[in-house]
């Protein structure tokens, strides 16, 4: 459990790296606004995500998605099947 949590961590400060890395990025693209707009609100996203990891331990996130997945069961099985496409693509690949 203990690695699980030092996981946990690690992947909420990438995720604030990652969105400080766009944001400040956005601010250097000349000109195109709404592709600047974009990626601040896409940071913006990853920040909450972070914040989110970073506060809940394992078992509470695990708590969350359970009753996500029971207050909207269709979108949880979308959302479940779009992921399992994509990581069976990505291991393909590789």
């Amino acid at each position: 459990m203990q690695k699980i949590e030092e996981v946990r961590t690690s992947t909420a400060s990438r995720l604030h790296n990652t969105a400080a890395t766009l944001h400040d990025r956005a601010d250097h693209i000349p000109g195109v606004q709404q592709a600047c707009g974009f990626m601040h609100r896409a940071a913006d996203k990853l920040n909450t995500v972070a914040d989110y990891m970073g506060e809940k331990d394992t078992k509470q996130m695990l708590a969350d998605a359970e009753g996500a997945a029971k207050r909207n069961p269709g979108r949880s099985l979308l959302i479940a099947g779009a992921l399992g496409f994509l990581l069976g693509r990505a291991l393909r690949r590789t």
